[in-house]
């Protein structure tokens, strides 16, 4: 039997109006924040009304809507500098993984203390994600990059990382269509390898499984045109399943493939895992036959009378089935990508983290490259 052991002292709060109750939990901890955001939440006005609530609070708000930017020059030591000579009492992050990551980074390099195992103890900070996958989201880690090699690598904090989450599916409204979609293929292969994972355990399972449902149902409402916020609720309610369940399981081969393409060559990490997707199922159909044929199930394939094998390459063919229904790039030389440069994201993968146990030798990850590309 696989042992557990599940911590996360912080809050989640998932719903239309949780933005709300920001000031206060914001105010808890102190009265001056750095709101590092996505420039492009200008759009929506989501910034706007973040300050909006901060403000009605009585509470200072420093904005950075310029990290990560392209042609930035804003370092995150400059980053880091600024909130130590401002004396930044809350970090904010709103956006989407890799500002949330900034972010959380920021929160434990700003700090002066440090706990007895040595880890900078991190300041207060309150997460709003605005896209459907967070995967360490409940997890006191953040995905840094190796200034040298651009190599994706898993920095582990002191505990307590997070003091509150915030959940708010109608921040996903203002995402284009095509990205809707490649977000939602990317947080079902978060959800499919986490169910289908060898680590997985009986914690792991009842998340996976009913993320896996929600989104089978999501991704189907938004190819039926949809117009409501029922898909992005779907998909947001299983991307915090997919974290619960992550604690458990570690990322899967295809997820953490897609994040070394992403920090090595700069393609977005969602294209990349709706691509890999197929090719990574096509695997595991043959690995985990059982698993796979009852993923199928979860996703409302006809299963009736099917061989276990003929059952479990369902979920491959209904996977290929919904990209070519969203009109997506279906292979990695669509977004640009060198044949001898995926080499690197193999080598990436196998280093990346050693508790998700890839099950695949660096040959191996560059042969699934191959075949996807």
């Amino acid at each position: 039997m696989a042992e557990l052991s599940f911590s996360f002292p912080g809050k989640i709060f998932f719903g239309s109006d949780v933005l709300n109750l920001l000031g206060s939990l914001t105010a808890s901890f102190g009265m001056r924040t750095m709101l590092i955001a996505d420039g492009v939440l200008h759009d929506g006005r989501h910034i706007e009304r973040i300050q909006d609530v901060l403000r009605k609070k009585g509470i200072d708000c420093l904005l950075l809507d310029d990290v990560n930017a392209p042609g930035s020059r804003r370092s995150i030591q400059d980053v880091v500098d600024f909130a130590k000579a401002s004396r930044t009492q809350v970090f904010l992050g709103l956006g989407g993984t890799s500002i949330l990551n900034t972010t959380r980074k920021t929160a434990c390099l700003a700090s002066t203390q440090k706990n007895r195992e040595g880890l900078p103890v991190p300041l207060p900070y309150i997460e709003i994600p605005t896209v459907f996958r967070s995967p360490y989201m409940v997890t006191d880690a953040y995905v840094d990059t190796d200034p040298i090699t651009r190599r994706p690598v898993l920095v582990s904090s002191a505990e307590g990382l997070s003091k509150a989450i915030l959940v708010d599916p109608s921040l996903t409204a203002g995402l284009p269509p095509k990205f809707m979609g490649t977000l939602m293929l990317d947080t079902l292969l978060l959800a499919v390898e986490g169910y289908l994972s060898a680590n997985a355990n009986f914690f792991s399972d009842a998340h996976f499984f009913a993320a896996i449902n929600l989104l089978g149902e999501g991704i189907g409402e938004a190819i039926r045109g949809v117009k409501d916020l029922r898909p992005r609720v779907k998909a947001s309610q299983a991307g915090v399943l997919c974290a619960f369940g992550i604690t458990a399981t570690g990322l899967g081969v295809g997820s953490i493939l897609s994040l070394a393409l992403h920090t090595l060559f700069g393609v977005p990490k969602s294209w990349a895992a709706a691509i890999l997707l197929p090719h990574m199922l096509d695997i595991l159909a043959e690995s985990r036959t059982e698993r796979m044929a009852a993923a199928a199930k979860i996703l409302g394939e006809d299963v009736f009378g099917l061989e276990t094998g003929a059952a479990a390459r369902l979920v491959p063919s209904w996977t290929r089935r919904i990209i070519a229904q969203m009109f997506l790039p279906g292979r990695l030389r669509d977004l640009n990508l060198k044949l001898n440069e995926l080499i690197d994201a193999a080598e990436a993968a196998a280093e990346f983290d050693v508790t998700s146990r890839i099950p695949m030798t660096i040959d191996g990850l560059y042969d699934l490259l191959k075949r996807a590309y």
